[in-house]
């Protein structure tokens, strides 16, 4: 490959390419843009991400208010919402009084209003790791279990302005 003749006021850097970047300072910030929109768009990818795990933590909180709330309807004794991991979810087995006495267990259809809540909280509590963080207490043998007493601090409202 031959070079094209040098030219006065264009100097070559090794590899052939005109250094005029050095020279021109417009032309400097076109090369050196890309970069920081490549930063930039780097850090709204980072922003973003955190946005979305707050939002899914907030998630898994009104999630299982909502299945406390639901779960005291059910029988105002209740005070632990019993869990078990099956098959990759958690599936409802009890509530329990504060003295661990069983109020109502989950019948075999599991078409119960708490068995069909805890299907659809599933996509919030879906692994063991994001149950903590949701109140839920792992146990041993993939028991689980929810103390039940909602969280006023995670309202709709308050996972809408975490959202903005």
């Amino acid at each position: 490959m031959t070079l094209p003749p040098r030219r006065l006021g264009q100097p070559r850097i090794g590899n052939g390419q005109f250094t005029f970047a050095q020279h021109d300072p417009a032309a400097a910030d076109l090369l050196t843009g890309a970069g920081d929109r490549a930063d930039e768009a780097r850090q709204v990818f980072a922003d973003a991400e955190q946005r979305a795990k707050q939002a899914a933590s907030h998630a898994r909180r009104a999630g299982v208010n909502l299945l406390a709330a639901l779960a005291q309807a059910q029988d105002h004794r209740a005070a632990q919402l019993n869990l078990r991991w099956r098959n990759g979810r958690y599936t409802a087995e009890a509530l329990t009084d504060a003295d661990g006495g069983v109020v109502w267990s989950v019948p075999e259809s599991r078409t119960d209003p708490i068995s069909r809540a805890v299907d659809t909280v599933n996509a919030y509590i879906d692994e063991p790791g994001d149950a903590a963080d949701s109140g839920v207490s792992v146990r041993s043998n993939g028991a689980a279990t929810l103390p039940l007493r909602p969280n006023p601090r995670s309202t709709l409202d308050d996972i809408e302005q975490q959202l903005g």
